[in-house]
């Protein structure tokens, strides 16, 4: 009776220990899993940005690439939109969604700028935008490093 007792116990723990081992291992994917999300959004919208820049300056001195530049500014713009999609399913932070949405709609404004000064603070906004979207990510993922402090500082009180 009590080898029967001993192996029950054995065998409930070892099935207990798989089911935690089970959902820890979903819960270090899904971890990872946004964090590739948020980092491919964020080198495909800084790409956009790029593209978008390079295209509002071939356009502006007529130059022989622009067929190319706008070329390159859909393909970014494609990525971009498709990253955006993934943080939105994956991430599952209406904040960071929303902080995600503003910096790809920061992205898209930039070809609306009048002149080179506002093209690069609409450039620098954009990459404001990017750091507090990553703000909002880090707080989703209970991550604190210091050098997003400002950024998840500015998202609280702004409301991205």
């Amino acid at each position: 009776m009590a080898e029967a007792l001993a192996v029950g116990g054995t065998l409930l723990a070892a099935v207990l220990a798989y089911l935690f081992g089970a959902r820890q291992d979903r819960r270090s994917r899904l971890h990872a899993e946004r964090i590739t999300a948020a980092s491919a959004f964020c080198q495909a919208l800084m790409d956009y940005r790029g593209a978008q820049i390079h295209r509002w300056h071939a356009e502006r001195d007529d130059a022989q690439d622009l067929p190319e530049a706008r070329a390159a500014l859909r393909d970014t713009r494609s990525a971009a939109w498709a990253c955006y999609f993934s943080v939105v399913l994956v991430v599952d932070h209406a904040p960071a969604s929303r902080a995600c949405r503003a910096a790809l709609d920061a992205a898209r404004a930039l070809k609306w700028s009048p002149d080179p000064e506002t093209l690069d603070a609409a450039g620098d906004e954009v990459r404001r935008l990017t750091e507090a979207f990553v703000g909002e990510v880090a707080v989703k993922l209970g991550i604190e490093p210091a050098s997003l402090d400002a950024a998840v500082a500015h998202t609280a009180h702004v409301g991205v």
